[in-house]
């Protein structure tokens, strides 16, 4: 993940951008019963589901967008999706973050469920850590780039050269 890479290789590493960021400050053994679910129904029942969680209902406007993100979903590797859920629940980033020496952005997508304050405190952690809320889903790049491609330019203006 990128917040490994730039904690691990600090030189390599100018700025780093995290978008609406799934890791959490310390494992999340709870994210388990997502594995037994998608075990138990199998991943495209399960994504039927999720799917109004991290692309909600309210910017599936743009038909193509919803298409191929539906396409690219609904292509995923059962096994591969575990694994992923597996490392979220295994992992926590804690201790990890405050080694993230560079310039970062964290990016909180308000249309997410995920709580504002868990992703906020994930940019705490970062000694030049930087926080902003955009409206949009989980798969904001895919679902609303309008609504990102701004935030992310003037984080980058601000941070390259």
């Amino acid at each position: 993940m990128g917040v490994q890479f730039a904690a691990t290789y600090p030189d390599r590493v100018k700025s780093f951008v995290a978008l609406s960021p799934a890791i959490s400050l310390v494992p999340r053994p709870e994210f388990l019963s997502i594995v037994n679910k998608i075990q138990e129904i199998g991943l495209r029942a399960y994504m039927d589901n999720w799917t109004e969680d991290i692309y909600p209902r309210s910017i599936r406007t743009n038909k193509e967008r919803w298409a191929r993100y539906r396409g690219m979903e609904l292509s995923c590797d059962q096994e591969s999706i575990i694994a992923l859920i597996r490392m979220l629940a295994a992992a926590g980033f804690k201790d990890l973050l405050p080694k993230v020496k560079c310039p970062a952005l964290v990016v909180h997508t308000s249309l997410w469920s995920r709580p504002e304050a868990e992703i906020r405190k994930l940019s705490e952690l970062m000694p030049a850590g930087q926080f902003t809320v955009a409206e949009a889903g989980h798969y904001s790049a895919l679902e609303s780039p309008e609504a990102i491609v701004p935030v992310l330019m003037r984080f980058l203006d601000q941070n390259s050269g």
